[in-house]
């Protein structure tokens, strides 16, 4: 089998000028001064009646067009704040707008970078030509802080080679958030109908997901009666260990958020297959950090010990390897395309191929490629060639097998946190309220990392 890879010539490039207005906390003064944001009501108050409606209308005027329902974001701002000093302001009054305006701030969502796309079929297929197919493409984007979110676009593939992408629209929307199943772990994301897929941002929302949500990798997936749903598994960060979560939509309006649990669900990389197989749903995952293996569900939730495929054993993958997203069904199996980190963390990409049709996990037949199909040089330059696929049986080796059972990894969980998680005892987390500005301002480093956040540092593995 040959695999021919080539550049599609796209690049999407970040833009700083995509924002939300979030809630910002002030921080607190050193005793025994008041709390800021006492301070801050105190000399609101004090603004004359007719010096705060222009205040409240240059706001609105200057802000407005950025952020939709900004006069209702305020409100809802303002009255926090209040409440949590035990202050009032008469709703709706200059005053009131004025005082949401002091505790909300801007947030680039992809003031950083924008990377890690997946791709799968839009909902919305209609006005095509013949040859042509709408897809969906999700992407991480990188902020202020290194706090990651999760975005889309609109692209269109055919007829024959050509992929476009649609532009982009403003202003970005975040969904109304509230609790499934009756708990916090588990929640549930709403947009309005009339935002366009590209308007829509997810942005991070239990504690859990306090430092981003990382690496959606997105799929269609088909039940065995025909029906569909969009999954995407991601990692949740929160600034000391990662949490593998699924995301699950029937039509990327309304989005559930779930944690997953059990051995195989400890690490980034879980990739879900498109479809059942034998009734179970199975997917692709990395509970070491470093050798890609196969685990299967009864529910997309719980997963069960992974069987280890292949590790990271050529020269562009001796630090690790991993997928680059769910597998491909194919009429010779199913297609995985892999990624490798070799010296001076150079990233290549490559390709093993399933085979279907086999009884048994361990008895999994499997190709790949010796050499990657894409990787960066020194110069930052991407080059493509031509690779063979060659067949070889896949063994279960000592040293898989040792990488399977889970060895110490900076960004795993504790043993007692992993067998929590394993049981289904995760903690329950309140919703979220962001505190950009005290995070920032915190001068104490990253465990993990031992870097200082005050400086702007990324604080999160990649890969």
């Amino acid at each position: 089998m040959t695999l021919l890879a080539r550049d599609a010539g796209l690049e999407l490039d970040h833009d700083v000028t995509r924002v939300v207005a979030q809630l910002f906390l002030p921080g607190e003064s050193i005793a025994p001064m008041k709390p800021q944001a006492e301070l801050i009501a105190e000399r609101v108050r004090a603004l004359a009646p007719e010096q705060a409606r222009q205040i409240a209308r240059d706001l609105l005027d200057a802000f407005g067009p950025r952020h939709p329902d900004l006069e209702a974001l305020f409100a809802r701002n303002a009255d926090y704040v209040l409440g949590r000093i035990g202050e009032h302001m008469e709703s709706g009054s200059a005053h009131h707008t004025v005082m949401g305006g002091t505790v909300t701030n801007e947030y680039s969502v992809e003031g950083a970078a924008l990377c890690n796309p997946s791709i799968a079929p839009h909902p919305d297929q209609t006005g095509l030509l013949d040859g042509q197919l709408r897809v969906v493409v999700s992407l991480r984007q990188i902020g202020e802080g290194h706090i990651s979110s999760l975005g889309f676009v609109t692209g269109v593939i055919g007829p024959g080679e050509s992929f476009t992408l649609e532009s982009r629209h403003t202003p970005l929307v975040t969904p109304t958030i509230t609790s499934a199943e009756g708990r916090w772990s588990s929640y549930r994301a709403e947009f309005p109908p009339q935002a366009a897929l590209s308007q829509r941002v997810l942005m991070p929302v239990i504690d859990d997901e306090r430092n981003g949500i990382e690496d959606a990798r997105l799929v269609l997936f088909t039940y065995d009666d025909g029906s569909t749903e969009y999954r995407a598994t991601y990692t949740a960060y929160n600034g000391r260990s990662i949490i593998p979560r699924l995301l699950t939509s029937r039509d990327l309006l309304s989005f559930e958020s779930h944690p997953l649990t059990g051995p195989a669900a400890t690490n980034k990389g879980i990739a879900p297959f498109p479809r059942p197989i034998k009734g179970e749903l199975y997917a692709l995952v990395r509970s070491d950090g470093e050798t890609n293996g196969l685990a299967h569900s009864p529910d997309g939730l719980a997963w069960g010990r992974e069987t280890a495929i292949r590790g990271p054993v050529l020269p562009w993958e001796i630090v690790k390897s991993g997928n680059c997203g769910s597998p491909i069904e194919t009429d010779e199996g199913w297609l995985v395309i892999t990624h490798g980190v070799g010296p001076m963390r150079v990233y290549s990409m490559g390709a093993m191929l399933l085979e279907s049709g086999r009884s048994e996990e361990s008895d999994l037949g499997t190709s790949r490629t010796d050499d990657p199909f894409d990787r960066r040089d020194a110069a930052g330059l991407r080059s493509q060639r031509r690779v063979l696929v060659r067949r070889h049986p896949a063994r279960r080796s000592r040293l898989a097998a040792a990488r399977c059972r889970g060895q110490p990894h900076p960004g795993r969980l504790s043993r007692s946190d992993r067998a929590a998680r394993r049981d289904g005892r995760g903690v329950v987390s309140p919703p979220r309220v962001p505190r950009r500005g005290s995070r920032l301002s915190d001068p104490r480093p990253c465990r993990r990392t031992g870097r200082n956040h005050r400086r702007g540092y990324p604080a999160t593995t990649a890969g």
